[in-house]
């Protein structure tokens, strides 16, 4: 066909214009060939499209630097033989290209109707078969709402545009496919030729032919570019719901990238708006947290990746951050560093809380320890301890008291074991804890505080520690506190004692009562330790201040440890006194708290929870005075006791007062000697031999007689043991070891209130 074409055209000469890969050829070529030309046309658009990819256009770059191809296209031919030639070649060249792109070539007319439409051979997807589309219009193929937009990008090309360019989508095959396309004039250009033998009238300077639409398809690059939306939304919606602070920063320090957790923390911390120029460094206040800043910062840019810590006070509350630093780096320079920061805060805190309650754990576990071997000896040690401080007084009866070297050793000996009972009781005050209801009694604290200052006790620890001054001061009205009295004495007298024997030198001890009301859950210490804070409510507050040498407040937790004492060697204290009032104040659901420094003493405060309801003074325990005691004329009192030593001690107490005293070593004994005599007192001891305890045996004497009285003594009683004699109905107990005096106070106190 081109042969035939090129044998019946006119003789003319063929150029190539010079710099455009564009070939001229006779207005009057048959239109075979110039379909030709206008293929050879298209490859100007192609070749300088922005859509064609680099592979492309460097294929296409070595065709036209081909010196086979430049030398053919600047020699002018006559010979028809050599013009077929050239035209085929060029035409092979012109498909290798176009077959190299993978592009749509459609050629268009002026009415839009298909001409030519190329697609390369060696694509996977066929679009459209040729004779679908060649000799259709556009409208044909193309419908609504996509064919308004492709007839509108035409009409901007007729109208003078040099180019137009369109994105669309379209189904084919089922298959949705996206497309990019640019439309251009196809035109052959006539003018600035070299050389011509044709007339002017011949040639135009432009001729119009059509339109060339150059489309690629971009479904690929199109899902491509959806996946990675996709993927970076799930990426900016992951690093916006994660707690940690992330923040990208550019070499100097200037935010880059942030997500929500990091402006949040910056708005509630700094009170300031994230936004791209902020510098969180800048908003450090502290010397200690520039240098942190400068340091991490330098260490970044250097390359190093590291982990580091960082605290910061927020209104009086210390934040703490683990913040970890890496560099950004491309092309073997940094570009920036990333900054991921978590808020550690209550990760250390309930760490620091976790510690604190090991250490009350194990602090209690030692007390338990303690009470276990305190309970396991106490009982015994108590019943030798009666004879050391019950016979003193007996012998001072049968003695002459003119021999005065002889009171004073009975006198000595009586204090000895009265000193060594103090031990085992506060021993036992270490297990006697789990404090029931029905051992707390409406209590007045500010009289317990008088009452112990002026007792004899108290004065003579006076003598010994002269120029001391002691101030107590409590509001006109001091509210009551429900608990154990003869617990809180035992608190009050080891801290009043703690505070006087720490005034070595003499100073000022302070005791101030008042009330205070919480709103808010409030931290308390003891020294350097974060003890359990103090719960919103109303409180009694007690404050006991010394001016004596004080101590570290690093050991303030030691001195609640039994046997812990830093007392003066020689000087009372055996280590238990602040162990004592450690484990009384926790049996009130009460607390504690320390302040001490070195050289300018300690005050030790106390906080005793008040209830919502009123309660009246005037309930409290009675405090009897010693008195002389009556004869017994005769009473009958009946003593159980497992121990011989201590069934005799009672009976010589109980037989010189007047009492007719019975005896029983056991509680089937007992029961019998009681139903024989029908005593008027039982004196029960707790913990008996083999066979009944104290317990079941006054159940047995209950249920014969349900008028029986009882005194309940014991060297040793469980809490349990002593609340379960009380629901039997016997509520006077007597602790080994006692004084003669003590004991017939409790004896005459049951008969006085029987004959009342």
């Amino acid at each position: 066909m081109v042969s035939e074409g090129l044998r019946n055209m006119k003789t003319v000469k063929f150029y190539v214009l010079p710099g455009v890969a564009s070939v001229t050829f006779s207005f009057y070529i048959i239109q075979y060939i110039v379909t030709i030309i206008n293929c050879l046309m298209i490859c100007i658009p192609l070749i300088f499209s922005p859509l064609c990819i680099a592979s492309d256009l460097h294929e296409s770059e070595q065709i036209m630097n081909n010196e086979k191809f430049k030398s053919d296209a600047v020699q002018p031919v006559s010979n028809e033989s050599e013009l077929i030639e050239i035209a085929e070649r060029k035409s092979r060249h012109l498909l290798s290209i176009m077959d190299s792109m993978n592009d749509l070539v459609f050629v268009l007319d002026e009415n839009l109707t298909y001409t030519e439409f190329y697609q390369p051979s060696n694509s996977e997807q066929m679009y459209w078969p040729p004779d679908q589309l060649v000799g259709h219009k556009v409208n044909d193929i193309i419908s609504e709402p996509l064919l308004s937009r492709i007839l509108k990008a035409f009409d901007e090309v007729r109208s003078g545009s040099s180019e137009s360019f369109i994105d669309y989508s379209m189904e084919l095959k089922g298959e949705l496919r996206y497309f990019e396309a640019r439309i251009t004039r196809l035109r052959s250009r006539f003018d600035n030729l070299h050389e011509t033998e044709c007339s002017e009238a011949e040639f135009d300077v432009i001729v119009n032919h059509g339109f060339i639409c150059v489309a690629r398809d971009i479904t690929d690059r199109k899902l491509a570019e959806a996946e990675l939306r996709l993927s970076r939304a799930n990426l900016a919606a992951l690093i916006d719901n994660t707690e940690a602070f992330i923040l990208f920063s550019d070499e100097n320090a200037m935010p880059v990238v942030y997500n929500k957790a990091y402006s949040d923390a910056i708005q509630e911390i700094f009170g300031v708006e994230m936004h791209q120029g902020f510098q969180a460094h800048t908003m450090l206040e502290t010397l200690e947290g520039r240098q942190w800043w400068e340091n991490c910062h330098k260490r970044v840019l250097s390359g190093e990746k590291f982990t580091t810590r960082f605290s910061y006070n927020h209104h009086g509350r210390n934040l703490h951050f683990e913040v970890a630093f890496n560099p950004v780096i491309r092309d073997g320079r940094i570009f920036g560093f990333s900054q991921f920061a978590t808020d550690i805060t209550e990760k250390l805190e309930a760490e620091k809380e976790r510690v604190r309650l090991t250490e009350r754990l194990v602090a209690a576990e030692r007390m338990e320890a303690l009470g276990r071997l305190a309970g396991g000896v106490a009982h015994d040690l108590n019943n030798v301890l009666c004879g050391i401080v019950g016979y003193p007084d007996l012998m001072m009866k049968r003695v002459n008291l003119s021999d005065e070297v002889l009171v004073r050793q009975l006198n000595a000996m009586k204090l000895s074991g009265q000193k060594a009972s103090r031990i085992v009781d506060d021993l036992l005050s270490l297990t006697r804890r789990n404090t029931r209801s029905k051992d707390m009694l409406p209590t007045d604290l500010f009289s317990l505080f008088r009452e112990f200052l002026a007792s004899p006790e108290f004065l003579n620890i006076r003598k010994s520690h002269k120029n001391i001054s002691i101030s107590i001061n409590a509001p006109e009205t001091v509210p009551l506190i429900t608990g154990q009295r003869g617990q809180l004495e035992k608190v009050i007298m080891n801290l009043i004692n703690n505070s006087i024997e720490a005034m070595i030198d003499g100073g000022e001890l302070r005791i101030d009562f008042s009330v205070i009301e919480l709103q808010d859950e409030t931290e308390i210490f003891i020294g350097d330790y974060l003890a359990e804070p103090l719960v919103p409510g109303n409180y009694l507050m007690i404050r006991i201040q010394d001016s004596g040498k004080g101590f570290e407040p690093t050991e303030a937790l030691r001195i609640f440890e039994p046997f812990y004492t830093g007392k003066t060697q020689g000087r009372s204290g055996t280590g238990l006194g602040l162990a004592v009032v450690w484990g009384v104040i926790e049996d009130h659901d009460a607390r504690i708290s320390v302040e001490t420094e070195p050289g300018k003493g300690s005050a030790f405060t106390l906080f005793f929870r008040l209830q919502n309801e009123d309660i009246t003074s005037g309930i409290s325990e009675d405090i009897r005075k010693p008195r002389d005691y009556p004869d017994g004329h005769g009473r009958r009192i009946l003593v159980v006791d497992d121990e011989e030593d201590q069934r005799e001690l009672m009976s010589e107490i109980l037989g010189d007062s007047g009492f007719s005293v019975l005896k029983a070593a056991s509680g089937q004994e007992c029961i019998d000697i009681y139903n024989e005599f029908a005593p008027e007192l039982v004196i029960m001891d707790m913990i008996l031999g083999n066979g009944m305890d104290g317990h079941e045996t006054l159940a047995r004497i209950k249920a014969l007689d349900s008028n029986v009285k009882a005194l309940v003594v014991s060297g040793y009683t469980n809490i349990r043991n002593v609340q379960m004699v009380q629901e039997l109905g016997f509520v006077h107990f007597l602790a080994k070891p006692y004084t003669p005096k003590l004991l017939l106070n409790a004896v005459h106190n049951i008969f006085e209130e029987e004959d009342s």
